[in-house]
């Protein structure tokens, strides 16, 4: 598993829409969501980059996978509006000193912020992927009349972490008889962890407790939802343990980890110089 921080042909298959075009760079996450900074990476097994290490993004993690359009209009210009309105949301959340209930809800266009965690999910790809989860995604992305696909969830979570973790069509299996109690999604999974927040989309939530963006999502692209943010979807289910960063990634011998994981031919760990839990 790893990635490499190649670039494409300039003119290529933009990821989303298809069409031959000038790629452009796209922010994954968005540049205005903490991802424009220096950023040292690396293979996810390699571990969290030290000091020393000399593979570093300067100006954020990027991809050159998306035209002009779909980066800048599609995503930038309309769905990143509502993303970043949320991010700055959970981070007041992070950052308050106050004690807040468990549940707080939030106004927000989960239709747009769904499209945009799932449009750069689909731009974080070296090349155009023409497979039935990506052609879905897509169609959810570009028709604003869409529900998204009935099979798949998106989960989230608050994410308190300087990490930035990218790692798609990945499954994970428990193989072992000990008892587990990490409460892992199901089936075919993909992530974009970065402060602070978290996705998972994936085949099933399985007993994660964590929320499906999915299930708020509309026909109406304007509508605004009352969107429960759990304060503790930062700890495992009924626990004060935080999620491991990597989380549902982390691959260990305690109950809290994964026995193995496949798939995943591109995957990046991301380091920022961040005062956060880690």
């Amino acid at each position: 598993m790893n990635y490499q921080k190649k670039k494409r042909n300039k003119q290529d298959r933009c990821n989303i829409c298809g069409k031959m075009s000038d790629l452009t760079w796209d922010h994954v996450p968005p540049k205005s969501c903490y991802n424009s900074g220096s950023i040292k990476y690396n293979q996810l097994f390699e571990g969290i980059p030290s000091d020393k290490y000399e593979g570093i993004f300067q100006s954020g993690i990027r991809f050159r996978s998306l035209c002009e359009y779909c980066n800048n209009n599609l995503l930038g210009a309309n769905y990143d509006i509502e993303f970043l309105k949320f991010t700055s949301q959970v981070s007041q959340i992070i950052q308050s000193p106050i004690v807040l209930p468990q549940t707080l809800y939030f106004e927000c266009n989960i239709n747009k912020i769904a499209r945009a965690v799932c449009g750069h999910l689909i731009a974080a790809k070296n090349e155009y992927l023409d497979a039935p989860m990506f052609n879905e995604l897509r169609n959810f992305v570009c028709d604003e009349m869409a529900l998204p696909p009935s099979n798949r969830k998106l989960l989230f979570r608050i994410y308190p972490h300087s990490t930035v973790v990218i790692n798609q069509g990945f499954t994970i299996k428990n193989v072992l008889s000990r008892e587990k109690l990490g409460n892992y999604p199901l089936g075919v999974c993909s992530i974009i962890s970065c402060y602070p927040t978290a996705y998972v989309l994936c085949d099933d939530g399985g007993n994660s407790g964590l929320r499906d963006l999915f299930e708020f999502c509309t026909t109406n692209i304007t509508d605004i939802v009352k969107f429960p943010i759990d304060i503790k979807s930062c700890f495992y289910s009924n626990t004060s343990i935080f999620r491991h960063f990597l989380w549902p990634c982390n691959i260990g011998d305690d109950n809290y980890s994964v026995d193995l994981m496949l798939g995943g031919n591109e995957t990046i760990l991301g380091i920022q110089k961040r005062g956060f839990h880690q």
